[in-house]
């Protein structure tokens, strides 16, 4: 069987049950999937080098993994299709494609997650989406995890669950930027043709944000700052993400034809 192990950059030294999950891998011979990635890849190859375990494969976009630290590790380079081959394409881009080649490859899937990544986020989105055998996720030292196997108890979920909860970490911690809330409302609401200046303005007509300017920069803010996440630039308040309280209030605005005074008062 094959366990895709990924993890923020963030994390430079794993946990205690980190390790206890990572020896429990090794006992059952499974075949790890690792990136070649700093932080958490970088980690689980020192760990598996350390205990002479050699079931591991390092996947890697270019020519030669950026970090491998053992020759008996086998390695995997992913091959783009021809639009991600274009030099213009961003390196992220590219390492999602590889992430993405890591799921679809894998039965089982193990995430050491800082609670605020982007990158780990999506793979946590996409093994749930793709319904893997096994899904477990160490954040904060706690452990969410979901088997096929439909037993539910205080230690695991249905992936319906686990979704919902991830979605509560990450949006706890990051928020959501304002164009990212446009996005998630267009998808759901793909016949309205609005645009995302209009949106804005739609917004601010329905008093949930208001326009500051800062340093001769036009910021957007809430109006109610219980639906903001500040992010700081040299200690000052640069820009704001959004709760998900504020998704669901921006969605009575997203209207091209949207004319209300206002959704709430203040």
């Amino acid at each position: 069987m094959k366990i895709f192990i990924c993890g923020s950059i963030s994390i430079k030294k794993l946990s205690d049950s980190s390790i206890k999950n990572l020896k429990n891998i090794m006992q059952k011979n499974y075949t790890v999937l690792v990136g070649d990635a700093l932080g958490v890849d970088l980690n689980i190859q020192k760990f598996y080098n350390d205990n002479e375990y050699n079931n591991v494969v390092v996947y890697h976009i270019n020519d030669f993994p950026r970090n491998k630290i053992c020759d008996k590790f086998q390695s995997k380079k992913c091959n783009f299709d021809e639009k991600l081959e274009d030099k213009n394409n961003k390196e992220r881009e590219k390492q999602t494609f590889k992430d993405e080649k890591m799921v679809q490859d894998c039965d089982f899937f193990y995430c050491i997650w800082d609670g605020k990544s982007k990158g780990s986020y999506t793979n946590i989105k996409k093994a749930i989406d793709s319904k893997k055998t096994f899904i477990k996720i160490e954040c904060d030292e706690k452990e969410y995890v979901y088997y096929n196997n439909g037993a539910i108890n205080n230690n695991s979920y249905t992936l319906t669950m686990l979704k919902n909860k991830i979605d509560e970490i990450f949006e706890k911690n990051n928020g959501y930027s304002l164009k990212e809330v446009f996005d998630i409302l267009k998808e759901e609401n793909a016949q309205h043709k609005i645009k995302f200046d209009d949106f804005k303005k739609n917004l601010v007509k329905a008093k949930l944000l208001e326009v500051l300017e800062k340093d001769k920069k036009v910021v957007y803010c809430p109006v109610e700052k219980r639906y903001g996440i500040e992010n700081l630039y040299k200690g000052k308040p640069s820009s704001y993400r959004y709760t998900g309280e504020f998704i669901d209030l921006a969605r009575k605005v997203f209207d091209v034809n949207y004319k209300e005074p206002s959704l709430f008062s203040c």
